[in-house]
Parts: structure tokens; sequence; C-alpha cells
């Protein structure tokens, strides 16, 4: 909570005359953008690398690129982008990244996009890494426009171990993410939807107009938006906006489903709905493959005297 009290403080030396709409930041986005036509180098540009990124800068969610595919190790540089669906106003910024494997991406430079480079940063201790964020505060002019950047990352990011998202989220070290306007008493907004940059994946798609895109849902195609998608349970595809043809895999695959020590071949789903154990990859009950009823009641006594 004292970093959010500074926050405030700060803030109450950088009033404007924004208007009312230019200061109202609802229904935010954080997008995680990678520029590959940025080439990565140790030494940072002559402009900066806030200022490498003008020249390519997006003005649409359908023009981010939030997934990065390497084998072995690759240089890169990537940004978090602060949207609406109109220009905005603001005077302060933060935001945090998620719980992920910290061998997927080795940090080399990161820091705030101040319009005219006069701000303060406030990080948590162990930032940037899982689970740490940083608030950021102009001192000089605000920012203004729409897809802006906030920040920037370089570094190294690994092929080696597998899939993998570097989530943007709330700021853990008290939960809050988003943004503080720039009036005499500031409001703070907070982001709607946190993007991700992904490794070897699709990252996660944000976007400040909650368009509809593909949803998948056991093999079946519904157009929704990433809300009602979620809501559902189901796999939002933001690239595609038809279902026809259908761009869903075929539904839940049969598997091996263990319920009392007995043995059935069932959908995942139909499984958990039965309070059973569900192994995907095996297709047969010949020889039973489950455990005992006996065998599961004594571990569960067990489980339940550790517990104790």
């Amino acid at each position: 909570m004292k970093k959010l009290l500074i926050w405030l403080v700060l803030l109450g030396c950088t009033v404007s005359l924004a208007s009312a709409e230019s200061a109202n930041l609802e229904n935010g986005v954080f997008i995680a953008h990678y520029e590959a036509q940025i080439e990565y180098t140790h030494d940072p540009p002559i402009e900066g690398w806030c200022g490498a990124y003008a020249p390519f800068a997006i003005s649409s969610a359908e023009e981010q690129v939030n997934r990065i595919d390497t084998s072995t190790a690759v240089g890169v540089v990537w940004y978090v982008l602060a949207a609406w669906d109109e220009d905005k106003e603001w005077c302060a910024t933060q935001f945090g990244l998620g719980d992920y494997d910290a061998r997927v991406f080795a940090f080399s430079a990161v820091g705030p996009c101040f319009p005219d480079a006069a701000g303060l940063e406030i990080p948590t201790a162990g930032w940037p890494a899982p689970n740490e964020g940083t608030a950021c505060v102009v001192t000089g002019d605000a920012w203004t426009g729409n897809y802006v950047p906030v920040y920037y990352f370089t570094g190294y990011a690994y092929g080696y171990y597998g899939e993998e998202i570097l989530q943007l989220t709330s700021d853990p070290s008290h939960g809050f993410g988003g943004w503080g306007n720039c009036l005499i008493v500031p409001t703070l907004y907070e982001a709607t939807v946190f993007g991700g940059l992904g490794i070897n994946t699709d990252g996660t798609y944000a976007c400040p107009a909650d368009p509809e895109a593909a949803c998948c849902v056991s093999g079946e195609c519904s157009i929704l938006t990433q809300p009602e998608c979620a809501a559902l349970g189901g796999e939002w595809i933001p690239s595609i906006h038809e279902c026809d043809p259908n761009p869903c895999p075929l539904g839940w695959p049969d598997g091996v489903c263990c319920i009392g020590g007995n043995c059935y071949i069932m959908t995942h789903p139909d499984c958990t709905v039965y309070g059973g154990q569900w192994f995907g990859d095996l297709d047969s009950c010949e020889p039973n493959p489950c455990p005992s009823a006996t065998h599961r009641t004594r571990w569960g006594a067990i489980k339940a005297m550790y517990r104790e």
C-alpha cells in the first residue's frame, strides 16, 4: 500500500487540463507486443528502446504480436502497450508479471517509456521476475494517445524449456494493475484485460473493444467475445472470426476413467462429473488399470492421518 500512496502524492504534482473523455480510463487493456523488426543489441540504439518503437507503432489490437518462436535462444525487444477504444491521457501506470518458468526469458534491460524521459519508477524488490511488479509516474509530460508503449523489455527468449506465457498481471505488491489520470485528485482505473507474451505458444490476446471471434467448446464453434468464451470454459481464437469451416478440434477424446476401482471409457469432462480419475493416455480397460477401491480407501486414510 505504501507504493500506492507515493504514487498518489506524485500524481498530485502532475496536474493537467485533460478533457473528461481523455481522463476517463475505463475499459483499458495492457497489450504484450513483440516487434521483430527491432533488432536486439546489447547496447541500446541512440534514440533508446522506447524511441526505436516509434517507426513500427501499431494502432489496432489486430496488429499485436504476442508470440515468439525459437528452438534455441533469440534476442528480442518487446513492449507493454496501453490501449483503449479512443485516445487517452494518463500520468501513471502499474502492472506486474504473473507466475511462469523464469528460465524461458533472461532479461537484459527494462524500463518505462516516459513521454519526455521524465518520471519515477517504483518496482518491487525482484523486478522483473515472476510475481513481481512495477509502478511508473511521470514528472513531466503526460502519456497521451492510444496503443502507446509504457514499458520495454529486452533479453533472450529460450526455446529449450517448452511452451510458456509471460503473463501481464496486476502488481502483486497490492493487487492493482492499471492507470491513474492527471486530474488534481487523480482517479485510478483497473485494466480490464492483461495480455501476455507467449514463448513457442500463442500469448494472451488483449483488445479494448471486446471483439467477437471463434470460441471452441468440446469441438463446437461459436462466435463470442473473450469473456463470454472464458465463462464457458472454451478456447478463444482471436484470429478466426467465422465457424465455417469449423476451426475447432474434435471433441474431448475418450480415455480410461477410474471410479471406485472400476474402469470405464469416457471423456475427461464426463469422468470429472462422476468423480473419477481420468487417464487420457490409456484407451482400454483390459486388464483393469484402476487401483482397487480397498487400496484407494487405505491410501485416503493414511493421507487423512498426516493432515491431522
